[in-house]
């Protein structure tokens, strides 16, 4: 696979959840799992859910405390709805629609694909390529294209519903050969409907998407050293998409700074980084901090009232790398990610450029049913010593340099990607007070595909969704 060909693709979905190596066991879809799971999410959403419980989350607690009333009303209503279907896709559309009104970047909902496909056939996904930019999706690649997709239409919605990024993938799968509507917004504002096909032949969908950006094709972690110049791009702190354990991350962290030396300045670049594992992005926080950082405080809560606030703070390491720093962020860099590009500019350490960030601050919960459907969801802010988040608002640049949708559109996905990156690598140069081509230094690349390739060994005789251009 050639530089920059898969560069389009949206690093969207690495809150969904990580793989298993072995499949749920069969559980018949009767009343009793519907209700089952349905309690089981719900309750635990309105027992944890930071942003309306008790008023937290809203600077008018009041207004708060309404959105959990009307918050609740509406799951009753969906309950019934849930309770009385008769197919799982009827069942996981009426939650995933509930679950769509929070508006919340880190909720996303795990289907029991191996589950669905032994006892109701294969459920399939069309294929699609999405591109995060301020913010929005935009449709970039279609099987079989479509009319206006070379403006790169926003996506509104999915048969009716406004996607986040952990529920699109809910949102298109379904049997085979099922029909999907997309909701797409034109270039001069024009809305109109496309209808888009689910794979009609294959495999079931493996259980989770996966952003897979890498510099060299082996590690999660890259680094280079161009003169006076260190580059360290580190594109997830989640271990199941690292392919290694917590300690062998912190490891590689370890190995990447000693490679790079001491140069006369870094940049840490953690666009596309989703988050995942507070011990990695900490590792990495030690060897550039220079006195103790706070990095938020993780609100806690015990049966439902007994609350508390732990400190998180990153120490330094004597070994570190105490130079020049600027770290790069673009709108798919999210949670922990988010926090380390915060801390270090909040403490006056490095000078953040790229685009804002996704918005996605608390701790992760994640809550199983018995067939193996799964709800991940923030349950515990982090916050600041004032009570400030960033949930839903993002980190905001010192110097934002973003990508506009005008320049997918005039100059297509691949060279618009590459530009955002190169002016934000010289930006960073320059800031660093270094004399040094930019271009010499490594451009990202990586794939986030909505819909991934389905497995190679399960695709005998499946039509594939070419790679696009």
């Amino acid at each position: 696979m050639n530089r920059w060909s898969v560069v389009a693709r949206l690093a969207l979905l690495v809150v969904v959840g990580a793989c298993r190596s072995t499949p749920p066991e069969a559980v018949a879809f009767d009343a009793e799992l519907r209700e089952e799971t349905f309690d089981l999410f719900f309750d635990d959403l309105e027992a944890n859910y930071p942003f309306f419980v008790e008023g937290e989350g809203s600077s008018d607690e009041e207004e708060s405390l309404d959105r959990a009333a009307e918050w609740k009303a509406a799951v009753e209503v969906a309950r019934r709805a849930a309770l009385a279907c008769e197919t799982r896709f009827d069942y996981f559309r009426t939650i995933t629609r509930q679950l769509a009104t929070l508006h919340d970047e880190h909720v996303s909902l795990d289907l029991p694909f191996a589950n669905i496909a032994s006892a109701d056939g294969a459920w399939t996904v069309p294929y699609l390529e999405l591109l995060l930019v301020g913010g929005q999706m935009y449709l970039v690649n279609a099987e079989g294209g479509a009319a206006g997709l070379e403006q790169a239409p926003e996506l509104i919605a999915i048969d009716g519903v406004e996607p986040t990024v952990g529920l699109v993938q809910p949102l298109l799968a379904g049997p085979a050969g099922g029909d999907v509507e997309l909701t797409l917004e034109l270039a001069d504002g024009t809305r109109t409907n496309r209808t888009v096909q689910r794979y009609p032949i294959g495999t079931a969908l493996p259980r989770t998407i996966h952003v897979d950006l890498r510099l060299d094709h082996s590690s999660w972690i890259s680094w280079s050293r161009k003169g006076t110049v260190g580059y360290i791009a580190v594109r997830t702190f989640n271990k199941q998409q690292a392919g290694v354990d917590i300690m062998q991350m912190k490891s590689d962290v370890r190995r990447a700074f000693a490679a790079i030396g001491s140069p006369e300045g870094l940049i840490l670049d953690l666009q596309y980084n989703a988050g995942g594992s507070f011990e990695v992005a900490r590792e990495v926080g030690a060897l550039l901090v220079r006195e103790e950082a706070l990095v938020g405080l993780l609100h806690n809560r015990l049966l439902g009232w007994i609350s508390w606030k732990h400190p998180m703070r990153i120490r330094p390491r004597r070994n570190g790398y105490h130079g020049p720093l600027v770290v790069l962020v673009n709108g798919s860099t999210g949670s922990m990610a988010e926090h380390l590009a915060r801390t270090l500019q909040r403490s006056g350490r490095a000078l953040v450029i790229g685009e804002r960030t996704l918005g996605a601050e608390a701790a992760v919960r994640d809550v199983r049913a018995a067939d193996g459907a799964e709800l991940t969801y923030g349950d515990r802010r982090i916050t600041d010593r004032d009570g400030v988040g960033f949930q839903g608002v993002g980190v905001v640049p010192d110097l934002e340099l973003p990508l506009l949708i005008g320049d997918v559109r005039a100059l297509g996905v691949k060279r618009a990607l590459f530009q955002a990156h190169d002016r934000r690598l010289q930006a960073a140069v320059h800031r660093l007070g270094l004399e040094f081509d930019s271009r010499k230094l490594p451009q990202p690349e990586g794939r986030g595909l909505i819909v991934p390739r389905l497995p190679k060994a399960e695709t005998k005789g499946v039509r594939r969704a070419p790679d696009a251009p």
